[in-house]
């Protein structure tokens, strides 16, 4: 699966919270000490992702016990292997890196496996990154699929102009299909 985006801006948390689980995710994969200890944020707009079938999922990890980050204590993570990732740099040159790291999804940023628009990905050191960077991952068709989100903004307006009774038949429909 291809996954087109543009890096952008984080809450600049990350790299702190990654330093205190580093020890623990060790235990379950043996090659992130080649990964900067960080990750990037691609805005993969207008799609949305699923995870399906993760490389690693770990459970319940106790990586915060003195609750500095308010997370309970417990969280869980989906890994899923970048098989490559292409990117421009800042002078042009289109680059390609075989298995550069992992799509990193803390449990607690989805809810039943969807994500959302951005897509963390904690990979190795990179040349120059900057925003809007546009970014390829290639990924296991089996691992995540994207999907557009349905919005309903066009059809609500397209609604007012119909007469009353078929249009409190339209507006079930759409909350329905919205809920």
């Amino acid at each position: 699966m291809r996954i087109d985006g543009l890096i952008c801006p984080g809450r600049g948390c990350t790299k702190h919270k990654l330093e205190l689980q580093l020890e623990h995710f060790k235990k379950h994969i043996n090659d992130l000490d080649r990964l900067y200890v960080g990750t990037l944020n691609i805005n993969i707009k207008p799609y949305k992702y699923v995870v399906k079938e993760p490389t690693y999922y770990i459970s319940y990890l106790n990586w915060d016990p003195s609750n500095i980050y308010g997370s309970g204590n417990r969280d869980s993570f989906f890994f899923i292997r970048i098989e490559s990732m292409e990117y421009i740099t800042h002078t042009g040159i289109k680059k390609s890196v075989d298995n550069p790291g992992y799509i990193y999804i803390p449990f607690n940023s989805l809810k039943y496996n969807y994500g959302g628009h951005i897509i963390k990905i904690w990979v190795e050191s990179m040349d120059v990154v900057y925003l809007t960077m546009p970014v390829t991952l290639i990924v296991s068709d089996d691992a995540i699929s994207l999907y557009k989100q349905f919005t309903t903004k066009g059809i609500s307006n397209y609604v007012s102009s119909i007469p009353k009774r078929i249009n409190k038949w339209i507006s079930k429909i759409i909350q329905i299909l919205t809920e």
